[in-house]
């Protein structure tokens, strides 16, 4: 007798993420989802390292690029004592003379300082990671829950930030699985040395040739998702900046219905998985985390990706036909921490999976018949530390 099934794997990727400036702030503040379905409260701390602002007229007299190094006039003597290596470089003369370089080209931290005389310096840059723009940082984001009516709080925000910041960031919590139901499988034929992916858009027919077909006619389902950051940096006796406490939390909710139907017309033996659907990557949530003078917003950017395949393995001694309707529901969680040994860890769960099957079709045959055909999602977080929602600082 053939047996079927979906399998679901969760994938998070963690990047622990770098970035700074001279300036202290504070957040405290609840984000909702336009329909107000879901709320996050989030708390963020930090204080940035000095920035060398290279468009500051008033500081600055000139600057050029020669080769890879910034060369540096200023006005006044003294502005060159309170540069040092680590410090954060901005400005047009940045992106002009970065320009075409892989990296970063908006942020650059010192690497070397050259000072050639009181008021001209060379500057050595490379693209700025997440740990070269903070002396200190943390920030806690937690998942509240559906439908949770909470009053926005704002404290511990200076007014201009509180003016900046957009409450409604376009947060979705929900992947969808096949939202066209559109059919999907594969199909091998005497001619083919291997089986061929096929879906809706290149449905084939069956023929006489066909030797076997696998095919989910209705496969759909969805993914409600919820998530969890706690990262703290710390500075170390060195004068660097180190990861003190990291957890990354991604949980949900499963549910999908699939109608698996797995066809020969003789004997045959195979063993063939491929993918079938792909959404790419794509924004499942984006909220803002500091906002601060003379920068992009930094934001915490999540993106999702959902990866379908389809799989057979079977051993037939003549011809069969069987269809099955299946429903799945379950929860999941995936847990990223940092370990006291400075190693991120994970731990992976999953509870309360209920399946039930209905409609289960088969042709009577005294062959010999063992199949299993698997539908697996497979889904992929990448959570990650955003300027303005393009430039990504990994």
């Amino acid at each position: 007798m053939a047996g079927m099934s979906v399998v679901w794997f969760v994938v998070v990727i963690v990047n622990v993420l770098q970035i700074a400036y001279s300036h202290h702030f504070r957040h405290d503040t609840n984000f909702e989802t336009d329909e107000g379905e879901h709320v996050y409260h989030l708390t963020s701390s930090g204080h940035t390292r000095n920035i060398i602002d290279l468009d500051d007229q008033s500081k600055i007299k000139g600057t050029r690029c020669k080769e890879a190094v910034l060369v540096v006039v200023t006005h006044d003597p003294e502005t060159l004592s309170s540069w040092s290596v680590g410090d954060v470089v901005i400005g047009k003369a940045v992106r002009k003379c970065y320009e075409g370089e892989s990296g970063n080209t908006l942020l650059r931290h010192v690497t070397e300082m050259a000072v050639k005389r009181a008021d001209r310096v060379e500057l050595s840059t490379k693209p700025i990671q997440f740990l070269h723009l903070f002396d200190a940082f943390e920030v806690n984001l937690h998942y509240l829950g559906p439908h949770t009516r909470v009053k926005r709080r704002t404290s511990g925000i200076p007014s201009a930030i509180v003016g900046a910041v957009n409450f409604n960031r376009n947060l979705t919590e929900t992947v969808s699985f096949n939202p066209g139901n559109k059919i999907f499988g594969l199909q091998k034929s005497s001619s083919q040395t291997s089986p061929v992916v096929f879906t809706s858009d290149t449905l084939p027919t069956v023929t006489d040739d066909t030797v076997f077909r696998v095919v989910c006619e209705s496969c759909s389902g969805r993914i409600s998702t919820s998530y969890r950051l706690l990262m703290k940096l710390a500075p170390t006796d060195e004068k660097k900046v180190e990861l003190e406490a990291f957890l990354s939390e991604i949980s949900g909710e499963v549910q999908d219905q699939l109608t698996i139907s797995v066809m020969t017309t003789r004997a045959v033996s195979s063993f063939h998985s491929d993918d079938v659907l792909d959404t790419g990557e794509f924004e499942l949530v984006n909220i803002p985390v500091a906002l601060l003078p003379d920068l992009p917003p930094l934001n915490l950017t999540i993106r999702a990706q959902l990866t379908t395949s389809v799989a057979i393995d079977m051993v037939a001694t003549g011809a069969m036909n069987a269809r099955i309707n299946l429903h799945e529901r379950g929860q999941f969680s995936v847990l990223h921490s940092l370990s006291t040994d400075q190693n991120i860890g994970v731990n992976t769960t999953f509870t309360d999976w209920k399946y039930s099957r209905s409609n289960i079709e088969t042709l009577d045959t005294e062959d010999i018949i063992d199949v299993t055909a698997r539908v697996t999602n497979k889904l992929k977080i990448t959570p990650m530390n955003c300027l303005d929602r393009k430039r990504c600082i990994l």
